[in-house]
């Protein structure tokens, strides 16, 4: 009995699934898809700086997304980020290629089903979203929130702060007139390895207030002489612009 084999051609993806994959999981898995299509090819070392290409401009992509100032979130629509990473993947595939799935094809290769890339794109979209999320947690911005008097002003804090510190510390700002709706209805309270760190937003109009930055000044020691479980560093910021004043 005579046995044939078959001879099976591999498959790339084309451009169509590298595009698809690049828009759901970024560059990483732009530079994986591309580095398959290489080694089937027998271009190794070309696949090889693909895979370490997409690899490092993934790594440039989280950076720039979380050192991204917060204005730029409120101002930007978020479905705009990955269109932009995707037209720059889709620059990167015309330049580098391009030329070889034309060729490819012209040569009668035959592609994967575009729905393939799917998972891994997927795979690489919750990577992505939960290096951000981990860095979020890390800062402690906006984990867990607790309000304070009938105006109900806020203070945004990090989960390792005990509750009912932040209630103290919430009670005695509101005490002391320092939460109110023309001062501030709103500060971040970050623990940091020595002290917690105290950001009051305050409104715009006032940012440039040297009184007010005085007075400020000399609400510091007097926050930590009450009795909580950290020297409190204080902070005067404009949630607006993104900025930051020492307040001595």
């Amino acid at each position: 009995m005579n046995h044939h084999q078959a001879t099976v051609s591999p498959r790339l993806f084309n451009g169509r699934a590298i595009l698809l994959g690049s828009f759901l999981g970024g560059p990483l898995i732009t530079g994986m898809l591309t580095g398959y299509n290489l080694m089937i090819l027998e271009k190794k070392t070309k696949a090889f700086w693909a895979v370490i290409l997409g690899m490092a401009l993934s790594v440039l992509l989280l950076s720039i997304l979380i050192l991204l100032p917060n204005k730029v979130y409120h101002r930007v629509p978020v479905i705009f980020i990955p269109i932009l990473y995707t037209i720059f993947c889709y620059i990167l595939y015309e330049l580098f290629h391009r030329g070889e799935i034309v060729n490819y094809r012209i040569n009668d290769g035959k592609f994967k089903p575009l729905w393939i890339v799917i998972p891994s794109g997927i795979l690489g979209l919750l990577l992505n979203a939960g290096i951000v999320l981990l860095n979020m947690d890390y800062w402690g911005y906006h984990q867990k929130h607790m309000t304070f008097g009938p105006d109900q002003y806020e203070i945004r804090y990090s989960r390792n702060i005990p509750d009912d510190e932040v209630e103290r510390i919430g009670s005695f700002l509101v005490g002391n007139d320092y939460f109110r709706e023309d001062l501030s209805s709103l500060a971040l309270l970050i623990d940091s390895k020595s002290h917690y760190t105290l950001k009051m937003v305050i409104v715009p109009e006032l940012w440039n207030n040297q009184d007010l930055a005085m007075d400020f000044r000399f609400l510091e020691p007097v926050l930590n002489n009450s009795g909580f479980r950290k020297k409190i560093k204080l902070l005067l910021t404009d949630i607006y612009q993104d900025e930051e004043k020492e307040i001595y």
